[in-house]
């Protein structure tokens, strides 16, 4: 099979995973990539990753994330594009005298990433960071592989709660870290929400309190005064965490906040 043709493969797969209603929002990058898309460094570089992952051994089902990591990819390069931006031109997409372009690596890696991603949601927004990346001349290499990583190993829960913490409208519960937990759920909420934060990844914050008597900073478990801190912050604009369902955000501060055995 040529890389072409895996190419349309992945992508005939992925349009499976987007669904049809999001592939109907998606329109043209589903079944191919604007002009464009395709006319723009960014987007002929995702077209050349996308070969070179997809002729590569692949289950149907890590095909599918592929194609549908794509396809997000495609459709993210295109709003920027039709917005008025312009791909970056700091030598992101040059080859380099030791080897490929930054670009080449990065979108490789993403692609992998999203290959193994078993929570399949998560895909959407890999995608996301995977178009953006061809736009922002303040990430370089290594901050792209922060970015990477941490798309990796941070859950689907954590990616809302991001959303949860970003986003300007949504009113957060009084809950404490690791305060009022009622069953296992609650546990691995409060347990994921607390690796974003303080000692941990430092994802998201709060001003410190201090002790009544001698003023001492001690760590402040609010989430009512969380925010995203800048790595925080980069994630949720990079990866457009502002498009998680609501939903879902409703039902992880459900879950923090339940308390006496309300959460089931």
């Amino acid at each position: 099979m040529s890389s072409a043709d895996a190419a349309r493969r992945a992508i005939d797969a992925g349009s499976g995973l987007v669904g049809s209603t999001a592939g109907a929002a998606l329109g043209g990058a589903v079944a191919g990539p604007p002009g464009a898309v395709v006319g723009s460094a960014a987007g002929a570089t995702l077209e050349a990753a996308l070969r070179e992952v997809a002729t590569r051994w692949l289950s149907r089902r890590e095909e599918a994330r592929v194609g549908a990591a794509t396809i997000y990819a495609r459709q993210k390069i295109a709003d920027r594009l039709a917005a008025g931006e312009e791909p970056r031109d700091d030598g992101w997409f040059d080859d380099r005298p030791y080897g490929r372009s930054a670009a080449d690596e990065m979108l490789e890696g993403i692609l992998l990433i999203a290959r193994r991603q078993h929570q399949e949601r998560k895909v959407q927004f890999i995608g996301n960071l995977m178009g953006s990346l061809g736009f922002e001349v303040a990430i370089d290499e290594f901050v792209g592989d922060w970015l990477l990583r941490q798309a990796d190993e941070l859950s689907w829960t954590q990616y809302v709660l991001l959303a949860a913490v970003g986003l300007a409208q949504v009113e957060l519960p009084l809950v404490h870290v690791g305060d009022g937990i009622c069953d296992w759920t609650s546990w691995g909420v409060h347990e994921q929400l607390a690796d974003l934060g303080f000692a941990r990844r430092e994802l998201i914050g709060t001003p410190s309190t201090k002790t009544p008597r001698l003023g001492l900073a001690v760590p402040n478990g609010d989430l009512r005064e969380m925010e995203l801190r800048s790595g925080g912050r980069l994630l949720f604009e990079l990866m457009s965490l502002d498009r998680v369902p609501t939903q879902d955000i409703e039902d992880a501060l459900y879950r923090l906040a339940a308390l006496d055995g309300e959460a089931t």
